[in-house]
């Protein structure tokens, strides 16, 4: 019992961090009673600690949500069994969507978006990729779009794929998911102006004489042009 005492002593705070993340978690995602069965991990990933939440019900439905250890939901998969819960036409094809309502798909997809944003991001959803319908067998239809922090886009793109025969959510993700997380942001108004920046650039650049070609057929000639030479990529710090 003494042995036990400092290893359940460690693993009390972990499982309060579990609670207050699954609490915060379904205050942002669809309902969650269907399920009766809820399992949660810790798990690094590239340095990062990240929360896997899973829940199941008897019929074989289940959610898994990844989350960060601040709030980020990473990605939410909601998968369904298919012999419990998909209606088949004679033919053996789900259901055929004769007719879609983009603005109902746009709609469901954009308010599960927004319910992902923490304070200071945004996303607005582009137009939805036709791509990933299909009107034989895939009843769903991906959206994406750009993670923007406080109005300023981000190198993070956010992908949304909706059900079209219930209008709901199936999968989320955000490529902080492969990119690794963003720290607390800094200040979004610029203590350096884009013209000192673009100052400051100017110095890094090299050029060089190079004959290119100008025109296509028979009226493509050479012409001697002034090339960059990349030899790095230079950024400047907005703030310093």
């Amino acid at each position: 019992g003494q042995d036990m005492a400092p290893a359940m002593a460690a693993a009390a705070p972990m499982q309060e961090e579990l609670s207050a993340i699954t609490l915060e978690v379904k205050s942002r995602i669809p309902d969650t009673s269907q399920y009766t069965q809820f399992e949660g991990n810790l798990e690094e990933r590239a340095g990062c600690r990240y929360w896997n939440l899973e829940w199941r019900d008897d019929a074989g439905n289940s959610l898994y949500v990844v989350v960060a250890r601040d709030g980020h939901i990473l990605s939410y998969s909601r998968y369904r069994n298919q012999d419990s819960t998909s209606v088949s036409r004679p033919d053996g094809y789900a259901p055929q969507i004769e007719q879609l309502d983009e603005q109902a798909i746009r709609e469901a997809a954009q308010s599960f978006v927004d319910g992902m944003m923490l304070e200071g991001e945004s996303c607005q959803l582009e137009e939805l990729d036709r791509s990933t319908v299909t009107q034989r067998k895939t009843t769903s239809c991906r959206l994406s779009g750009q993670l923007q922090l406080h109005g300023l886009p981000t190198v993070l793109n956010v992908s949304v794929t909706v059900d079209l025969s219930d209008m709901t959510v199936i999968d989320y993700s955000c490529s902080e998911m492969q990119d690794g997380l963003m720290a607390d942001a800094d200040n979004p108004a610029p203590t350096v102006q884009q013209d000192v920046a673009d100052q400051l650039l100017a110095g890094t650049l090299k050029l060089k004489a190079e004959y290119t070609t100008s025109g296509s057929g028979e009226e493509n000639t050479a012409v001697l042009r002034y090339l960059p030479v990349y030899t790095h990529d230079y950024m400047v710090d907005a703030h310093t």
